[in-house]
């Protein structure tokens, strides 16, 4: 945080925004917006932030993804690309579950 405050001070100070991206190593982007942040909430603005998203709109309903792997712990031998089940969300909720159970990835609840 120290690094990206001597940055925006002297970006605020009025140097150019690109020399003091080539000095400080990172792009002209960043700067950008570490001063808007700084600019906006001070000191904390310039902590690190999570890049997870806050919410997950294809998110597989969870009675949907327990009733998926419950199919799949009847008919182990429905695999991807030959089942109801082929989907992209039918293989990622397997994955998503963990752990490998009977030819499928799924949770053994």
């Amino acid at each position: 945080m120290e690094y990206r405050y001597r940055a925006v001070c002297e970006v605020l100070g009025g140097s150019p925004i690109g020399e003091v991206a080539a000095r400080f190593g990172t792009s002209r982007q960043s700067l950008y917006s570490w001063r808007q942040r700084f600019q906006q909430e001070g000191m904390p603005g310039l902590a690190d932030r999570s890049r997870r998203p806050h919410t997950s709109p294809n998110r597989v309903d969870p009675d949907v993804e327990a009733l998926v792997c419950e199919l799949r712990r009847q008919h182990p031998r429905w695999v991807p690309g030959g089942s109801a089940m082929s989907s992209a969300d039918g293989v990622s909720i397997g994955r998503r579950r963990g752990r490998r159970c009977t030819g499928c990835w799924c949770a053994t609840d």
